[in-house]
Formats: C-alpha cells, sequence, structure tokens
C-alpha cells in the first residue's frame, strides 16, 4: 500500500492505495526520468521514476492527452 500526502489531503487515497485496483499504465521518458500514470476508475497516479509523487481523480481525457504530466502537481 503507498500513501501520497498531497493527494491524501485532496482525499482521493483515503489511507493508501492497493495495486489490484488499478489499470491502465501509461508510461514515457522525459530527459533522465520516468514517467509512469497508473490508474483506476476513481484515482490517478503519477509516478517519477520508482515514487509515487500526486493523485488526482481519474478523467479520461487524461488517457489521450499530449501532455499527462501536466494534469498532476510536479514538484521541483
Amino acid at each position: 500500500m503507498l500513501s501520497l500526502t498531497c493527494s491524501s489531503k485532496r482525499g482521493l487515497l483515503d489511507d493508501g492505495l492497493f495495486v489490484e485496483e488499478y489499470t491502465g499504465i501509461p508510461s514515457w521518458v522525459e530527459d533522465l526520468a520516468r514517467y509512469t500514470v497508473v490508474h483506476s476508475r476513481t484515482v490517478a497516479v503519477l509516478f517519477v521514476d520508482t515514487r509515487p509523487v500526486d493523485a488526482t481523480a481519474f478523467n479520461h481525457d487524461l488517457l489521450g492527452a499530449d501532455d499527462p504530466k501536466s494534469v498532476f502537481r510536479v514538484l521541483g
């Protein structure tokens, strides 16, 4: 189970996420980082390399987005 502080504050992940509830794994490389979005029917989680950095309410428009990273809050 994972827990994301900023996402938890938005009430998206409750106490964390269970991997078996998630599908859809678009992934891409940008500069030296790998970005991966894992989503369920209700929430999408952005990972940078292997670290979860943010989650947002899932919207089907995310799947066809030219820049899915723009939907999330990525620090630094």
